[in-house]
């Protein structure tokens, strides 16, 4: 019997995504809901206009480095609330490999993290990468 493999990842929301319009705009706290091989969605305070471009980051794991996503669409999260989802695609191919590798980091973290509770196990980093490719890189999609 043949299994589906999930076209699309769910990243992690445990890890926090920073974006902000430009290099030198005030970086607004996000979370990224979804990741696909050609964009991601993040929630977010206020909605965007299609073409917007974004510097997105996730602090915890990659610093300061940034990829651009460009804004496809922006619709409110559910009736009555105050944030909206915001679809993105990269507008670069570096950019979506970028956005890939750091998806893969923050898969990896959840791995470790889950390890650690469920099976009481401590991996390093570099431990934790090594059985999560083992395990999982063939169920990740490909760009």
């Amino acid at each position: 019997m043949e299994t589906d493999r999930r076209q699309f990842v769910r990243h992690p929301g445990e890890l926090p995504l920073v974006y902000r319009r430009t290099e030198n705009d005030t970086s607004h706290d996000s979370r990224l809901c979804d990741v696909a091989p050609g964009g991601i969605c993040i929630e977010c305070q206020e909605p965007f206009d299609p073409g917007t471009e974004l510097l997105l980051s996730i602090p915890a794991i990659a610093g300061d480095r940034a990829f651009r996503g460009r804004v496809v669409w922006s619709n409110r999260s559910a009736p009555g609330e105050r944030s909206y989802q915001v679809g993105l695609c990269f507008p670069s191919d570096g950019d979506a490999f970028r956005a890939r590798m750091i998806e893969q980091i923050c898969q990896i973290e959840s791995y470790r993290r889950r390890i650690e509770s469920r099976e009481g196990r401590r991996l390093s980093a570099d431990d934790a990468a090594r059985e999560w490719i083992e395990r999982h890189a063939a169920d990740f999609p490909s760009l």
